[in-house]
C-alpha cells in the first residue's frame, strides 16, 4: 500500500523533501498545503497547493498523511508551525516521519512523529529524536543523545554521545555540540 502524503510548508526544503520521499516506490507526495492567507498561487513547484482549512474535507485523514515541514520561513514562524501541527492532529491526520533509505538509524533509536531524516544522517543506538526534528544530510546524533522537539540539526552537524538538546534548538551546518 502506498503512503499518500501532503507536505505543509513553503520553504526551499519543501520540494527537496518531496523528491526524496518519492524515491521510495511506496510513498507519493500528492501536493502541498498552507493556510489560505499564505497562498498566492494554486501550485507550488508544479504540485497543487491546497488550503489547509479545507484539507481534511478534500483529502480525508483516513487516506492521506501529513508532514509539517518544521523549517520556519519569513512568513511561517515556528509558533505557527506548532499550532498547525496541533490542528492537523485534531483533524485526525497522522503525521508522517521520513527516514531516507540512505540514512543510518540504529534499531534501538527512538524516532517520534513528524521527523525528517535526510540522506547520510546517522542516529546511533539509544538516541531519541523527539517529534518534529529535522536532521539534514550528514548530521550525526551520538549514542544515547536526545534531540528536543522542533529542533533542526544542520548539514554535517554533530551531537555527541549522551548530550541533551533543548526543544527548538537550531544547530547550524558543521557544528559540534558537546554540552
Amino acid at each position: 500500500m502506498t503512503d499518500r502524503i501532503i507536505i505543509y510548508g513553503n520553504s526551499e526544503l519543501t520540494p527537496v523533501l518531496a523528491e526524496y520521499i518519492e524515491r521510495n516506490k511506496n510513498q507519493e507526495v500528492i501536493g502541498y498545503t498552507l493556510h489560505s492567507s499564505f497562498i498566492k498561487k494554486p501550485t507550488f513547484y508544479d504540485r497543487p497547493l491546497i488550503p489547509f482549512e479545507t484539507l481534511a474535507k478534500e483529502y480525508p485523514p483516513t487516506v492521506f498523511r501529513l508532514h509539517i515541514l518544521t523549517q520556519p520561513t519569513h512568513n511561517l514562524s515556528l509558533k505557527h508551525l506548532q499550532q498547525t501541527a496541533m490542528e492537523a492532529i485534531q483533524q485526525g491526520f497522522s503525521l508522517f516521519t521520513y527516514i531516507d533509505p540512505n540514512a543510518l538509524v540504529a534499531e534501538s533509536a527512538i524516532i517520534d512523529d513528524n521527523c525528517c531524516i535526510f540522506p547520510g544522517a546517522m542516529v546511533e543506538p539509544m538516541a531519541h529524536l523527539e517529534s518534529h526534528v529535522i536532521l539534514r544530510p550528514g548530521a550525526h546524533i551520538g549514542i544515547a543523545a536526545r534531540v528536543g522537539s522542533w529542533s533542526n540539526i544542520g548539514i554535517r552537524a554533530v551531537v555527541t554521545d549522551h548530550q541533551i538538546l533543548d526543544p527548538e534548538t537550531y544547530l547550524g551546518a558543521m557544528r559540534l555540540y558537546e554540552g
